[in-house]
């Protein structure tokens, strides 16, 4: 815009680029049409159209409202003040084409403006982070442009047209911060929206919208019920859903498999981040320049005004900078972070509901899916972080070796001299952490199969012998924790030496190696030293993340290895048409369906069979070749251990078939194994499980199984909670609530091994005639029945239900995700809080420095040079605080267990046990009233008044009907 000006008087030099212009504290004209103009013009125009073909291809989710026009009005004020600016440029007395340019890309900019603002209202139920971001740095440009027009006289017009835009700019931004709520198309995507959906890109980006949470948190303990749902793109089946391609697709022989597909599954999550992590570089290196500049103005005892002042602008810029840049780069590093652990807890699950039996049985996804996973979860943002710190260190040495030359090597001399130390513990690091998570998977996997056979346990007397070998597990566990926790410590010790040992030897060599005879200022020696400090940060992460890394690493690999475990293979075939898996509708409906099938197809045929139990294990049954008839009742008998129960899993398709075939009418079979398979959750949840609710068929079942007088005795009837694997049942109970289950569901084909055992023989008989008798509910409804007499995946998979359990588990792993990412998002706003509080002493420090006048360069140094630090140590405080917080919490709900779990009581006034106790194995007892539960909750006796002695030495039978 020089030409406007013409070349003479004091800005003539306008027509040069610059950017400073030359006297005076500001940019050129040349410099701001280029730059500030037409640059980020046309980075704007290229990412719009980008972000426009994404949103053309979302549905509408959002109605034209009165904020929609007021949007709409202030693009179009906008547009029509960059016309205007455009017209002032064209009309001037000696116009440029560069002016012009800037002016017409401008109006360019504007008019998709006006097209963003309304695409995005209508098909996003947030502001676009895009238009919101541009907008914000087009404000902060204008602000220099608008100075630079009012210290020119001929460009007054031009400079109130610029503050327009600014003013306008800012409205937008604000528009952009206000919900949607009201105006969102579908009542129930309305309802399911939380804070975070709805707010706008700089709400998300500081963490604003948790603000609503915090408060609530102030005036009550907080349930995952109080939390907001998650958004679409953290969903558990959304993340697998994109993972499972790329993981398919995947060379698995090539090594650090799962970590290269969790890179490329997030590539554009993790690419979008590099964006405010490279802004938080280059603000992070500023603060050197503005130091440099702060020390050179005190030491020249010549105040000038404008500098002063804009050096104080120059303070607020940085560090306003620096919060934002980081908040924003926090946020998208907790949702990578989240996204992780979603993904890998899905996959885990999705892998053991498709491995074969004895392998998922080991429990080792419990482990991977809470220690493994939750590690790498923690470690995520370092991992992800390892490129950027190796950048961050790059730019500081180069920035470094600007001002010391050749000793910007000495940077690296302490981590030089303690790598071989690093080296030789960090090989160790990924074995060890290995190591100590098998051991956890070990005694978690061993504690819950004890506690499964707890009641047992208790019964014959083994409970303290249970508990020591637990306690074992435990201490063997701790001890080879040991090795992984000394080499963390070794290492972190490594790490903060070098963070000491750095600034002096930077420092020797450069007043010692590259500049022997120089006096050194002030400003020369704290610059260095800011810029040293600001490279020690990324180079101690480096070496300080070692450990985390190498643990990742190996967390990964236990993963991996577990993903790569071959799949059980469908070794049966499927002759008939296949039915709608757990669908009830009636029980009419069921009959007439039933009644039409076709009778020319067994339901079940082997022909030449041979059946192993495992892969390794010999042949249990030899060729073999039967068909079972439809609508009859087919027993298997024979002795203990002779195959029955093999030959069961056969047909379900969980047992090896070495030769031969089996074919089955359809898949959907139901099973009852001789381990009972009981959830903790109420009887009928446990009765339906997947299958529609039915009432009328539900009752005829429950009679049939001879359920209703004990659903009676409960207070809360079939609505009481079982307890883990059915403890608040009987042996009995829990086999009649499994046969229940099976016959509900109404598979055309029922497995039943040995169910009959854990039941008395007039029950037993009741319940056969009910259910196979001649008017049995199963013979009624032209079902096959096979028993053999002599986990729940063999059920899930067998009932064709593993569908309906995936989406339970997703809607399980969601609810989980929601406290994980809360925890995670607020330990980062507190991140927030405390550059805000660096922020306003940093700015709060130059404006005093100056407005005072007597300050000393060294002591102003100095202290800015502790604010650049200020900010990372009190972050890393806050983190280590949170953390200690979090551990304090699970110590305090382990308290909370221990106080509130009620436990067995000897009767008060109970005579004291004699050492020599038993003497003679009498047992005796006197009025005793029992019962599952407690007192508050309702406790149903199962024992009344019992008084009973039972002599020494004699045998006694207990005999009765199930459940009594």
């Amino acid at each position: 815009m020089a030409g406007i000006m013409g070349e003479s008087g004091p800005y003539g030099a306008d027509a040069l680029f610059g950017p400073q212009l030359l006297g005076r504290l500001d940019f050129t004209t040349y410099f701001e049409n280029t730059i500030l103009s037409i640059l980020p013009n046309g980075f704007f125009v290229a990412g719009s159209l980008i972000c426009l073909h994404q949103l053309f291809c979302q549905p509408r989710l959002v109605r034209r409202g009165f904020l929609w026009w007021l949007k709409l009005t202030m693009s179009a004020l906008l547009l029509a003040t960059d016309l205007g600016a455009l017209t002032l440029s064209s009309l001037a007395a000696e116009p440029t084409n560069l002016a012009v340019a800037a002016a017409a890309t401008s109006c360019l900019a504007s008019v998709l403006v006006i097209i963003l603002a309304d695409t995005e209202h209508r098909r996003s139920l947030h502001s676009s982070g895009w238009l919101s971001f541009c907008l914000g740095l087009y404000a902060l440009l204008g602000i220099a442009k608008a100075r630079s027009f009012f210290l020119r006289a001929e460009l007054h017009s031009l400079a109130i047209l610029q503050s327009l835009d600014i003013g306008i700019m800012a409205v937008i931004l604000v528009l952009g911060e206000v919900s949607k709520f009201a105006e969102i198309i579908d009542p129930e995507q309305r309802d399911a929206a939380g804070p975070e959906a709805l707010a706008g890109f700089w709400n998300r980006s500081c963490f604003f919208w948790l603000l609503q949470t915090l408060y609530a948190g102030s005036k009550r303990l907080l349930n995952v019920h109080d939390l907001h749902t998650l958004e679409d793109d953290l969903q558990g089946d959304r993340l697998f859903a994109k993972f499972v391609p790329i993981w398919s697709r995947w060379n698995k022989r090539s090594s650090k498999v799962l970590f290269k597909v969790l890179i490329r599954t997030l590539l554009r999550s993790i690419l979008v981040a590099v964006v405010p992590r490279l802004a938080l570089i280059g603000f992070s290196f500023s603060q050197p320049y503005l130091l440099e500049r702060v020390v050179l103005l005190l030491e020249s005892k010549n105040p000038r005004d404008n500098f002063e002042n804009g050096l104080v602008g120059a303070a607020a810029l940085i560090y306003i900078g620096i919060t934002v840049s980081r908040a924003w780069y926090n946020y998208l590093a907790v949702r990578m972070a989240t996204k992780t652990r979603g993904i890998l807890i899905a996959a885990i699950y999705d892998k053991t509901v498709k491995l074969e039996h004895n392998q998922a049985k080991k429990l080792a996804a419990v482990t991977l899916m809470s220690t493994d996973a939750d590690g790498v979860t923690r470690n995520a943002r370092t991992l992800y972080e390892f490129a950027a710190n190796l950048l961050e260190l790059a730019v500081g040495i180069t920035i470094l070796a600007l001002r010391v030359g050749p000793a910007c090597i000495l940077l690296l001399a302490p981590t030089a001299l303690l790598s071989a130390t690093s080296t030789k513990f960090g090989k160790k690091v990924g074995p060890s952490q290995v190591t100590w998570n098998k051991s956890i998977e070990d005694r978690v996997s061993k504690t819950s199969a004890i506690l499964g056979q707890i009641r047992t346990i208790k019964m014959v007397g083994q409970g303290p012998a249970a508990t020591d070998y637990i306690q074992e597990l435990r201490k063997k566990e701790i001890d080879e924790s040991q090795k992984y926790r000394f080499l963390q410590a070794a290492l972190l010790a490594n790490a903060m030496l070098i963070y000491c040992l750095t600034p002096i030897s930077v420092i020797a060599g450069y007043i010692f190696w590259t500049r022997p005879n120089v006096v050194l200022k002030s400003s020369d020696i704290f610059t260095i030293l800011s810029i040293v400090a600001i490279v020690s940060t990324p180079l101690s992460k480096v070496v300080a993340s070692y450990p985390g890394v190498a643990a990742t690493f190996g967390r990964l690999q236990r993963i991996e290895s577990f993903l790569l475990l071959p799949e059980r293979i469908e070794q049966r075939e499927f002759i008939g048409r296949p039915l709608a898996t757990g669908s009830i509708s009636g029980e009419a409906e069921k009959l007439t369906h039933c009644d039409e099938q076709s009778w020319d197809i067994y339901p079940a045929d082997v022909h030449q069979v041979s059946i192993s139990a495992t892969k390794t294990s010999g042949t249990i049954i030899p060729c073999s070749t039967f068909s079972i008839p439809r609508r009859k009742f087919t027993m298997v008998v024979g002795k203990t251990g002779c195959g029955k129960s093999t030959l069961l899993r056969g047909l379900l398709g969980e047992a090896i078939v070495t030769e031969g075939t089996i074919s089955l009418e359809r898949a959907f079979v139901a099973y009852c194994d001789e381990q009972v398979w009981i959830q903790n959750r109420s009887i009928r949840e446990n009765l339906i499980c997947a299958s529609n609710y039915d009432a009328r068929w539900y009752s005829h079942v429950l009679s049939a199984c001879q359920l209703l007088s004990d659903i009676q005795s409960f207070p809360s009837g079939d609505q009481t909670i079982v307890g883990s694997d059915g403890l608040k049942l009987s042996g009995g109970q829990k086999a009649r609530l499994a046969l229940a289950r099976a016959v509900y569901a109404l598979a055309p084909l029922i497995l039943l091994d040995d169910i009959f055992s854990a039941i008395d023989e007039k029950t037993a008989d009741g319940i056969m005639n009910a259910l196979l008798g001649p008017q049995g509910v199963l013979r009624r409804t032209a079902c096959t029945v096979v028993l053999a007499t002599s986990s729940g995946l063999l059920h899930i998979r067998g009932f064709q239900w593993t569908a309906n359990f995936t989406a339970k588990f997703y809607t399980l792993l969601n609810n989980s995700q929601k406290p994980n990412y809360h925890l995670l998002a607020i330990q980062q706003w507190l991140t927030v809080a405390m550059d805000c509080i660096g922020m306003a002493l940093a700015v709060t420090l130059v404006a005093l420095t100056f407005k005072l006048g007597d300050s000393s360069p060294s002591g102003t140094g100095l202290a800015l040079l502790n604010l650049i630090t200020f900010g990372e140590q009190l972050t890393f405080f806050m983190n280590d605080s949170t953390g200690l917080e979090t551990s304090l919490g699970a110590i305090a709900r382990l308290d909370r267990f221990i106080k509130d779990t009620p436990v067995e009581k000897d009767v008060a006034g109970a005579p004291p046990v004699p050492l020599t106790w038993p003497e003679n194995g009498t047992i005796e007892f006197r009025g005793v009233d029992a019962g599952y539960g407690s007192q508050e909750g309702g406790k149903r006796l199962v024992l009344n008044k019992l008084s009973l002695r039972i002599p020494g030495g004699s045998k006694l039978g207990v005999v009765g009907q199930t459940g009594w």
